[in-house]
């Protein structure tokens, strides 16, 4: 944590998008989707006009990062809107992973046999 996000953008891609649960908003890109493979996590931006094609996005790692990290970085290259903002929440939700807003900061309780 706190290492410089990479974020690669494409026109591009080879994942398939069919079944990958859909948010939406009214903004340019109104439809996201997020997906992970292969430990990276792909964003698809679409459902623009012709001045706003489909964008794919792809985080590196992307489990090193919190959520808010990942929101943080798309909002710098300009790509975090209210619906991408919910897909990586759900998203990190769904897998317990670090949300990035709160720590846990109590530790399993160890139960004794005896």
């Amino acid at each position: 944590m706190g290492n410089n996000i990479i974020i690669h953008e494409s026109r591009k891609t080879k994942l398939k998008w069919k079944d990958v649960p859909k948010f939406k908003d009214e903004y340019r890109w109104p439809v996201v989707q997020i997906q992970e493979y292969e430990d990276n996590l792909h964003f698809k931006f679409s459902g623009g006009s012709i001045y706003s094609p489909t964008i794919y996005m792809t985080i590196e790692s992307y489990r090193q990062y919190t959520a808010l990290e990942i929101i943080n970085a798309l909002d710098d290259v300009g790509f975090n809107t209210r619906h991408s903002y919910d897909a990586v929440l759900k998203f990190y939700h769904e897998r317990n992973l670090d949300l990035g807003f709160t720590r846990k900061i109590l530790k399993p309780l160890k139960t004794k046999t005896i």
